[in-house]
């Protein structure tokens, strides 16, 4: 795996202060800056699919041996959570992200997000599809039909720029040198993105009482500049445990596709408890789409082999005695002695594990001397069960109904763990003894289970009984005086409809009503 250097890591700093400042003063100098940003990247890849074209070779689909799947099948679905596919699909969810800065978010965000989808199947397929056919096997240092030596061939790191080099021709040639820029410049875009992203989801934890209010601070752009200033520091720190682009694509992949699980289980429950709730989109055939789209997050994060997933789960499981320490406290769930001294013991705990299990935060794990698996499985499952009944323990009724209500979600991380180790394709040892298949049916086995309890584990919290009464009398006054606005917003019952995930409160499902939904 390539790594970054100390010189990489600090100019890599040095690129996210530069995103820091431009998210800092506002979405118009960042929506101005990104328009360019915008046409360039749809004018390269264009201009790239078009002449990798030049030096098409169809006997590369056609008379190689292997088949369609000459490497299997199974590698086909790591590739989607390792090899960067998922994650460049992941830019719909900037257009929610920033719906609440929208002018006409009803309009803006169903068109952003199809449309982000779609254009981006259209581009990358069409230069997988030139790339594919422009291969000079020669040129890449490869016999014909190694698919399974590409990424560490002479191509590897520069596929694209390397066919339109190996071409020949002259315009080719000429174009490679905008490659080079366009590598440098493209992902700046991602990156001061996702930058604002992730202040403006910090945003969403203050607004919703998972973190201080502090978060929800505002410079007069109207930038929550903590939340962004967090973003800032935890964005740059990852680069010590991850300085590789595939290191951190992987995990970043499967920890993002790890919340979306929560989108399939909260539309039903919400259909449940808040189904008179205004909302300016309504999902068809949701009984279909709901637990399909619950299935499919859970099948991208086991897709992301296991040395990703176990960082995956050491980054999850390190915000278990966060919880402990503030949200239980300020709910008045537990009191802050024992919260704490439980918080304590079980980050000892975490830390001491994974030091010894040396899969997580590490360039090439397993480290030499480091636990076998089944050592390291028992003791992360027994490290999460015993917070798990000691917050139950010291917590009042509800509390314990909270964290009750939320053993769905732990059962279908554990559950998966074993199976992602000892799959093909996606496990730790070098012959895993359950076939990519069999694997597979596995885990959307523990999926489906998961998601039917997680169903049946939602309930009406009284945060989101409260809503629907406000919203509820909002539209007893405004039927009572014609004109008047009708919603659940500010200046409705003097409440906000909180939001998770953006600066506004307009959908009502993007709003969960408790840790079991």
């Amino acid at each position: 795996v390539t790594v970054l250097t100390g010189a990489g890591i600090g100019f890599a700093i040095g690129l996210m202060l530069f995103f820091f400042l431009l998210n800092f003063f506002g979405i118009r100098l960042l929506g101005e800056w990104n328009r360019w940003f915008t046409w360039w990247k749809f004018i390269i890849p264009i201009v790239t699919f078009c002449m990798l074209f030049l030096a098409f070779r169809g006997s590369n689909f056609t008379a190689l041996p292997g088949g369609f799947f000459p490497e299997g099948a199974g590698n086909i679905f790591v590739a989607m959570s390792t090899g960067g596919v998922i994650f460049a699909f992941l830019g719909f969810r900037q257009a929610l992200d920033y719906a609440g800065e929208s002018k006409r978010p009803q309009r803006d965000v169903p068109l952003a997000t199809i449309s982000a989808v779609v254009i981006a199947v259209i581009m990358y397929a069409l230069l997988q599809i030139g790339l594919v056919g422009a291969l000079n096997w020669g040129s890449a240092g490869l016999h014909i039909g190694n698919w399974g030596g590409f990424t560490g061939s002479k191509w590897g790191a520069t596929p694209l720029y390397s066919a339109l080099q190996a071409s020949g021709i002259g315009a080719l040639l000429t174009f490679s040198t905008f490659l080079l820029v366009d590598a440098g410049l493209s992902p700046t875009g991602t990156g001061w993105i996702y930058l604002g992203t992730s202040a403006r989801t910090n945003y969403g934890l203050g607004v919703n009482g998972y973190g201080p209010k502090g978060l929800q601070w505002h410079n007069k752009w109207g930038i929550p500049w903590l939340s962004l200033i967090i973003a800032l520091v935890i964005g740059c720190a990852f680069f010590v445990p991850a300085p590789s682009w595939y290191k951190l694509v992987g995990f970043i992949t499967s920890t993002t596709v790890l919340t979306y699980i929560m989108g399939g289980l909260g539309v039903p429950v919400f259909r449940k408890y808040a189904g008179s709730l205004r909302r300016p989109f309504r999902l068809g055939w949701a009984s279909l789409f709901a637990p399909l789209g619950f299935i499919a997050a859970a099948m991208l994060v086991f897709f992301s082999t296991f040395s990703t997933l176990a960082s995956v789960y050491g980054a999850v499981f390190i915000g278990m005695p966060l919880f402990a320490w503030y949200f239980a406290i300020k709910k008045g769930w537990a009191k802050a002695l024992p919260a704490t001294i439980l918080g304590v013991v079980f980050l000892g705990g975490w830390i001491y594990l994974n030091y010894m299990g040396g899969w997580v935060l590490r360039v090439k794990p397993p480290v030499k001397g480091a636990w076998g698996f089944g050592a390291y499985d028992i003791a992360l499952s027994a490290a999460v069960i015993f917070f798990c009944v000691g917050l139950w323990l010291i917590s009042n009724g509800e509390g314990r109904k909270h964290v009750s209500h939320t053993a769905w979600f732990f059962f279908m991380l554990l559950a998966m763990f074993p199976v992602e180790y000892y799959t093909t394709d996606v496990g730790g040892p070098k012959n895993p003894p359950i076939a990519f298949g069999w694997g597979a049916l596995i885990a959307v086995g523990i999926a489906i289970v998961a998601y039917y309890w997680g169903v049946a584990s939602g309930f009406e919290t009284e945060e989101l009984a409260e809503i629907v009464r406000n919203e509820g009398a909002a539209a007893a006054r405004a039927a009572a005086a014609p004109g008047a606005p009708v919603g659940g917003g500010a200046g409705q019952g003097g409440q906000s409809l909180p939001s998770t995930s953006t600066m506004s409160g307009t959908d009502p499902e993007s709003r969960r009503p408790g840790p079991g939904s």
